[in-house]
């Protein structure tokens, strides 16, 4: 069981450091100044943050496995949609989802594994 979310874990934090070092290179492709860019950046954060915070809560209340799952799948469909990403705006959205379900895990993954 360790051994699973040891690799479970490591897999996760490559998805999400791995897309934080090529978003910055997409949205310059896709035209956007370096503000939009600080903008995309911010708004994974805030989604982040916010998904943390309410996912965090529930995790104390509702079954830790199905917000794990639930949160994986998110996840993984989110860093995904962020490829067809057309403009600065679509990334900030696709970025946002992707933020939003990045926080549903952290709090219930630390809670499950330990």
């Amino acid at each position: 069981m360790k051994a699973n979310i040891d690799i479970i874990q490591l897999l996760i934090n490559a998805a999400i450091s791995s897309s934080m070092l090529f978003i910055p290179n997409l949205a310059a492709s896709l035209g956007a100044s370096r503000a939009e860019v600080g903008f995309i950046g911010a708004v994974y954060g805030f989604a982040v943050f916010l998904s943390a915070y309410l996912f965090g809560q529930l995790a104390d209340v509702y079954n830790r496995r199905t917000l794990l799952t639930t949160g994986f799948l998110a996840a993984a469909i989110a860093f995904c949609l962020q490829i067809f990403a057309r403009d600065a705006y679509t990334l900030s959205i696709a970025r946002a989802i992707a933020g939003f379900s990045a926080g549903i895990f952290p709090a219930a993954f630390i809670t499950y594994a330990y």
